[in-house]
């Protein structure tokens, strides 16, 4: 049974009201709008069905054309609909931005509090700014900033940050809190009074204790700060001095990325973090140290060339601890790098950088001992086999000492030497005709060796002289 109410005669928009026991619909019209200069498209109808009690909300809304036929389009949003007794709840009420800050702006403060604090996201750090201006007297974007970061630097997070933390903060600041009906207020004679002269420094690192400003310090994925300096110095001393990333643990082994200086903290830094405090030139030899160490730990028995670096896994068909490289096609072992040595244990194999600093020491010895023609056109070398200590060069003719190497005119002869028998040659002041030159030559050959060790180990190489000696 439907009851039929016709309201033309009322003022209200609607013209007819039908009711059915189950389902009410209401049939409106929207108010007829006064012609504008330019032609707005006439108003729907609108169909409203509302279903009584619990369930679901429909609404649809079919556009009519010019011959009053309804399009095919409907669209329906379904929600969740409360008892008609309950009050529906408004949505929240977004704080509006003060007259002297726009979105923009704002989001520019978000910006560079995320920089710092990259732990926390967009969302929080929008509401932390929320938070932090009810507690700024000017209502400046650096007041707001500071604020949020101070107290950010006690809980980089930022999960248990509340009003009260805030207020804490402005306390300590200087200000007075009062309460007031919008919250909390901090009022002072002036903004934040910070130290160093107006210098934000209430940040402490973690590594040498000293106070640098926000834009100066990174944080670990932990939250641990750190000034700039003390991370660059971290990265390069493992980079560059100790060759790798640190250990995670002893169960994992090595790290795949640069680790916290806190203790037990294990956490690493983000890649922004890095590039803000990392040259280029460091940068890049830590992302091919990390790439290096990746690749190793993602393969058990990945092998790499010692003289191209590439990597592949050995032929299982290959000999053990062989790999033959398939870029280079040099063959090298497996378990100590160097040349491959069949048959030959790897602590009896000579490293390439010790077999040159060997061979160094052995070609300063060797030069050492042997002479060359003092004639500077010829420098022919020679060795003495008997005879006295004039010497005739083969080549050119010249004349030369055997004991101090110096040339002799032609005209001098054998008077550039004593030819007296057993005199030390102290007080003449003349080498001997006669002498041998096997102690003066081990002399020589021992303050080369030492010489050329001396350098070598500048390069991380050593050499036992004494034993060379002993053993040549």
């Amino acid at each position: 049974m439907e009851d039929v109410i016709d309201l033309a005669s009322s003022p209200s928009p609607f013209r007819r009201r039908r009711t059915t026991s189950s389902l009410e619909v209401i049939e409106l019209d929207s108010p007829a709008v006064e012609p504008k200069p330019s032609p707005q498209p006439a108003m729907p109808r609108r169909r409203i069905a509302r279903k009584r009690g619990r369930g679901l909300w429909h609404a649809a809304a079919a556009s009519t054309d010019g011959d009053g036929e309804s399009n095919s389009e409907v669209e329906i949003i379904e929600a969740e609909a409360q008892s008609s007794s309950s009050p529906r709840k408004r949505p929240a009420k977004m704080t509006p931005f003060p007259a002297d800050a726009t979105p923009d702006e704002e989001s520019q403060w978000v910006a560079r509090i995320r920089e710092v604090f990259p732990l926390i996201n967009r969302r929080r750090a929008h509401e932390l700014v929320q938070m932090a201006r009810g507690f700024a007297k000017s209502g400046r974007g650096e007041e707001i900033v500071v604020s949020v970061m101070q107290v950010l630097s006690a809980d980089p997070t930022g999960t248990g940050i509340t009003s009260k933390s805030f207020a804490v903060n402005a306390v300590g600041m200087g200000g007075s809190l009062e309460e007031s009906n919008t919250g909390p207020r901090l009022h002072s004679d002036g903004p934040p009074t910070l130290r160093n002269g107006g210098k934000v420094t209430e940040l402490e690192c973690k590594c040498c204790y000293g106070e640098y400003t926000f834009d100066q310090m990174v944080c670990c994925k932990s939250g641990h700060l750190f000034c700039s300096t003390c991370l660059a110095r971290h990265v390069e001393t493992r980079v560059f001095g100790i060759g790798n990333l640190g250990a995670q643990s002893k169960e994992s082994g090595k790290a795949l990325e640069i680790l916290c200086m806190s203790a037990n903290c294990g956490q690493g830094f983000s890649e922004l973090c890095l590039q803000r405090c990392l040259d280029d030139k460091v940068l890049k030899k830590y992302n091919e140290l990390q790439f290096k160490l990746v690749v190793e730990n993602a393969c058990d028995n990945i092998a790499k060339c010692p003289r191209c670096n590439f990597m592949a896994i050995p032929d299982p068909n290959w000999p053990p601890c062989l790999f033959h490289c398939p870029e280079c096609k040099f063959k090298s072992c497996v378990d100590c790098g160097e040349e491959y040595h069949p048959g030959i244990r790897c602590d009896q194999v000579e490293s390439k950088a010790a077999a040159g600093g060997r061979c160094a020491v052995e070609e300063a010895m060797t030069n050492a001992m042997i002479r060359s023609c003092p004639r500077a056109t010829c420098r022919k070398k020679f060795l003495k086999e008997s005879g006295c200590n004039k010497m005739t060069c083969p080549s050119c003719g010249s004349l030369g000492c055997y004991v101090c190497r110096a040339e002799i005119p032609a005209n001098v002869a054998y008077k550039h030497f004593c030819q007296t028998p057993h005199c030390d040659h102290k007080r003449c002041g003349m080498c001997p005709l006669y002498a041998d030159t096997n102690a003066d030559d081990m002399k020589r050959i021992r303050n080369a060796a030492k010489k050329t060790a001396r350098l070598q180990r500048k390069n991380r190489v050593l050499v036992d002289v004494d034993a060379m000696l002993k053993n040549p």
